[in-house]
């Protein structure tokens, strides 16, 4: 998940940053939404093989961030097909899901 959410973490935090999120811990620290669902998405892509990924966007979001990201995921992972829903979910903009 790349949200706004922030809990008792040992990373330095500076306003403005974006929290990447997987399974519940913090793993990406970044100023840009698209690079930080980037990098979440590439590690779980890494980590668990994904031929299938799911960008949910938030209402803190919009389609043309959420297509931009895939495009980026898309070019970096050329086997994993992907898909954009407009979820509208709160806090994060966006949750990313692999198969």
């Amino acid at each position: 998940n790349a949200g706004k959410l922030v809990q008792d973490v040992s990373f330095e935090l500076r306003k403005g940053e974006i929290l990447g999120m997987e399974e519940g811990k913090i793993t990406v620290l970044e100023r840009d939404v698209i690079k930080a669902g980037y990098k979440v998405a590439r590690r779980l892509y890494r980590k668990h093989g994904a031929s299938m990924i799911t960008i949910y966007y938030g209402e803190d979001a919009n389609e043309a961030q959420a297509e931009d990201l895939a495009a980026l995921i898309g070019s970096r992972c050329p086997n994993a097909e992907i898909s954009v829903i407009n979820a509208g979910q709160p806090v994060y903009y966006f949750t990313i899901s692999v198969e």
